[in-house]
């Protein structure tokens, strides 16, 4: 029972860090936090090494 807790909160909360750097780096929130909630810490991984947007001039 405790480790279905555990994973779970790691769950939550890599799909809170993965919505929060999308944030900072301007990307699709939704998309990022769905990836953060379903691959777990790999998510995390991958919103790091995704593009921010760029702002035009």
């Amino acid at each position: 029972m405790a480790v279905l807790i555990v994973l779970m909160l790691v769950t939550i909360l890599s799909a809170f860090i993965c919505y929060y750097i999308a944030w900072r780096k301007g990307l699709n929130q939704a998309l990022w936090t769905a990836l953060g909630a379903a691959l777990g810490p790999l998510g995390i991984a991958l919103v790091l090494l995704a593009r921010a947007k760029t702002k035009a001039l």
